[in-house]
């Protein structure tokens, strides 16, 4: 993969503005926006929260600010929420309400497909050739040499 990136100086660098684009936006949300109710007297997801308000987004509804903040995580992808679903434990770094906020990544991720995971994959890397031996071959790839040696076929979850 280091030859990979190494050749792409402006996919790493794309990433990174968007990263810190994404995390800039979270921040100013954060400090702007309404504190969820859920943790008043002590709520917190853990118990409060109920997976079918789809991440709190409803139509109409205020969406609060642990809300976004999840959104935000999520839209980075795969290792941007790894990395909130470990921070969900640390409330001395992080502190209890945005804990509580991001503990939804670890029990209402809303999952998706796994053919959009792959496609995530390819795009994410810039990438046209079949991910691996037998995955994401069609047939303008089919010849092509894969980018990885082998890739489990269905994706683990984060």
């Amino acid at each position: 993969l280091k030859d990979f990136f190494v050749k792409r100086p402006q996919l790493v660098v794309s990433r990174l503005v968007e990263v810190t684009t994404t995390a800039k936006a979270a921040k100013e949300e954060w400090d702007t926006g309404i504190p969820d109710p859920a943790f008043e007297n002590g709520g917190s997801y853990e118990f409060d929260y109920v997976p079918e308000d789809d991440m709190g987004v409803k139509e109409g509804a205020t969406i609060y600010r642990g809300a976004n903040l999840v959104n935000r995580m999520s839209a980075l992808g795969p290792v941007a929420v790894k990395i909130a679903q470990t921070l969900s434990q640390r409330a001395d770094i992080v502190g209890d309400e945005v804990c509580d906020s991001l503990k939804r990544l670890q029990t209402a991720n809303i999952p998706f497909d796994d053919n959009l995971a792959m496609a995530v994959i390819k795009e994410s890397l810039n990438w046209n050739g079949p991910i691996a031996p037998g995955i994401g071959i069609d047939d303008s790839n089919k010849n092509d040499k894969p980018l990885f040696k082998w890739i489990s076929e269905k994706p683990i979850a984060v």
